[in-house]
């Protein structure tokens, strides 16, 4: 028996098939995908501050100046601790916070492109480093906050050593 026509490719229901399990893996597998996604913002933006402020400090000793990290907005620190918005680091050469030239802004991070909520403890916006490389004040608590959640905080002490502590992860965020 000879047959004329030879079948080419997939039928209509066989693609429909394909399709509709695909659909399945693919809805059982989101969920694990956004917690991925959520895990690397976090990471990401906790590696971005921890490098910051290890960059100010290292700044600092080797120019023999004070370093600032504050929150900023158009290139000028802003008065307040949420961070989200972003931060920069810069000479300050004459002690008021600001950077008086360009060439003394060492780095600047633009924020607002994720969902995170990054905030400084009250009464410490901005972080201060001596030439000395020492933090200048009390510590800087820096809490990294996804969804409402505590998910990392960054801690600056005294001597100007910063750490990422996990200890709270899921607690409420601090404000």
């Amino acid at each position: 028996m000879s047959s004329k026509y030879r079948q080419n490719g997939m039928t209509l229901i066989e693609m429909m098939i394909v399709l509709v399990l695909l659909g399945i893996i693919i809805g059982a597998a989101m969920p694990d995908i956004k917690q991925l996604l959520a895990t690397q913002q976090v990471r990401a933006g906790v590696h971005e501050l921890s490098t910051d402020f290890a960059l100010a400090r290292i700044q600092a000793i080797s120019r023999q100046r004070m370093v600032v990290v504050c929150p900023q907005s158009n290139g000028r620190c802003i008065h307040d601790s949420d961070w989200s918005r972003g931060w920069m680091v810069f000479v300050d050469t004459d002690g008021n916070d600001q950077p008086e030239h360009e060439a003394d802004i060492i780095a600047i991070r633009q924020g607002g492109q994720d969902s995170l909520t990054i905030r400084s403890n009250h009464g410490r916006p901005r972080l201060r480093y001596l030439p000395s490389g020492a933090s200048h004040g009390s510590n800087l608590t820096v809490n990294v906050c996804l969804a409402g959640r505590l998910r990392a905080q960054v801690v600056v002490n005294n001597a100007g050593r910063s750490r990422i502590d996990r200890r709270g992860e899921g607690n409420s965020c601090p404000m």
